[in-house]
């Protein structure tokens, strides 16, 4: 699937080309200093006909894109929107694909879509196979796979559904969280902490109970044996399996204030995070090397839940729209508004800084400009 992006800045807009491997993106921090701003597609509600607010994504094996909204379930094949709606077009707080079948969860309701004869997709509900006793709830939050089965995270019921047969695990105190991460099942209790399913049984693990009062929201893949965690707002952590350690950032007093909402691995051991201030992306040192917001093009900065497709691109479910990220990319902008306000006509890098020369004169690369490097004028040079 291909997605255009927007080259009409030609003569105001100085392109940053970073020397990498499209698909081997290891770039480094030097290189991350002097990147503009990545290309946005954004897409408003009149685009995809639909609600403002936009809570999951998921692309199935054919690269279709699905995102559950306030009306139901959004598809996009990269060119055109699709709604699938769910019994009273309520809102879809996850999604998940498993196998070549995306399944669905919905207030009060959970299921899975279906193509009727005519290849169309349908909504198909399952709660019909839960206990009556256990059919009170309202949003689904998580929906994932593990194992052979399904699971649904409600704020009260974990519930495991496989070809029709159900358990349910009921909490006393609240479900906030539940993850898969590194081949293991995790799962946040209110003011208990971080459990594992192991079997049938949820398990508190070692150092699990400094959650019981944290409001976990991610749980990624830092390495083949440790997981990077974030929480609403006590900043993010490095968990072993045993012991737990702070994950100090470059940007840690915006996180505390902007508080984190989702999270995705991306290619070059990258991390990006959801703020209400747009996302955030960081390496494994904790080092910044790109913020996405509204000064970069976003249409929206509450970033509610962020996914990336089979091309590397980072998806996000936005309070009002959605849009694709091309981070990290080859190619990145400078417009006006970082300083480049004429026609480019030369670059030279000297003594490692970079200079851009234009109609109104000379220009250098202040890398260390925060958040985006921008363009400064060269005192004592004017333009011809």
């Amino acid at each position: 699937m291909n997605f255009k992006i927007p080259y009409f800045f030609a003569w105001i807009c100085l392109i940053c080309v970073v020397c990498l491997n499209a698909q081997d993106r290891a770039i480094s921090q030097k290189a991350w200093q002097e990147a503009g701003h990545p290309y946005i597609q954004n897409f408003s509600p009149q685009d995809y006909n639909g609600e403002i607010q936009n809570f999951a994504i998921v692309q199935d094996k054919r690269g279709v894109l699905f995102f559950g909204n306030n009306v139901g379930v959004l598809s996009y094949d990269g060119v055109s929107w699709k709604s699938i709606a769910t019994p009273g077009r309520t809102a879809v707080k996850s999604l998940c694909l498993v196998d070549d079948r995306i399944y669905v969860g919905a207030n009060g309701d959970m299921g899975y879509l279906e193509p009727d004869t005519a290849g169309q997709l349908n909504y198909v509900s399952i709660l019909s196979d839960l206990p009556e006793e256990n059919r009170d709830f309202k949003d689904v939050y998580d929906t994932f796979a593990f194992g052979d089965a399904v699971y649904f995270r409600t704020r009260y019921y974990m519930i495991r559904w496989a070809n029709g047969r159900v358990r349910v695990w009921k909490s006393q105190k609240e479900f906030r969280q539940s993850l898969v991460v590194n081949n293991a099942f995790y799962i946040i209790q209110s003011e208990t902490g971080l459990f594992q399913m192991m079997g049938d049984s949820l398990r508190l693990v070692p150092g699990g109970d400094v959650f019981a009062h944290m409001d976990v929201r991610m749980m990624l893949p830092y390495d083949n044996s440790k997981s990077l965690i974030g929480t609403f707002a006590n900043g993010l952590f490095i968990y072993d399996g045993s012991r737990l350690e702070r994950f100090s950032t470059s940007m840690d007093s915006f996180l505390y204030r902007h508080q984190l909402r989702d999270g995705a691995k991306l290619a070059g051991n990258l991390f990006a995070l959801a703020t209400d201030r747009g996302a955030v992306i960081i390496d494994t040192s904790g080092n910044v090397c790109q913020v996405v917001n509204k000064a970069s093009g976003l249409r929206d900065e509450l970033v509610i839940a962020m996914s990336t497709d089979r091309q590397g691109g980072l998806w996000l479910a936005l309070n009002n729209g959605i849009a694709r990220v091309e981070t990290p990319a080859p190619i990145s902008r400078f417009e006006d508004e970082s300083g480049v306000e004429s026609f480019v006509e030369a670059l030279v890098r000297h003594k490692g800084r970079l200079y851009a020369t234009t109609d109104r004169g000379v220009s250098y690369l202040d890398a260390n400009e925060f958040p985006f490097p921008s363009f400064k004028p060269v005192s004592g040079i004017s333009s011809l």
